[in-house]
């Protein structure tokens, strides 16, 4: 199955808008408080979600695309974007994705 325009853009907005949030978990600067909060947990749940469906619905050189799309959103909006209204937005991508995705 490949991905169409409206799932490669639910997708790459998934992982882009989660990954900022993401990331933290591989800082060695993240204190643990941080670790231990729901955001934390509910970005590393979309990003992980959006990439393996991502590859599991198409084939390696779109996933790829759409994986690299998400990562440029992230690196492109890291600093001007209220984590938590990108994390919301991911949140409803990945649903809508979900929802408007034949699995």
């Amino acid at each position: 199955m490949t991905l169409d325009i409206t799932h490669f853009f639910l997708l790459s907005l998934a992982i882009g808008l989660s990954s900022v949030r993401f990331a933290k978990i591989f800082s060695s600067e993240t204190n643990h408080s941080d670790l231990l909060s729901p955001y934390l947990t509910i970005a590393a749940a979309v990003n992980v979600s959006a990439v393996g469906l991502s590859f599991a619905q198409s084939s390696m050189g779109p996933a790829a695309i759409t994986v690299i799309v998400g990562l440029a959103l992230a690196a492109s909006t890291a600093k001007t974007l209220n984590p938590t209204v990108s994390l919301s937005v991911s949140v409803v991508s990945l649903s809508l994705y979900l929802h408007l995705s034949p699995l």
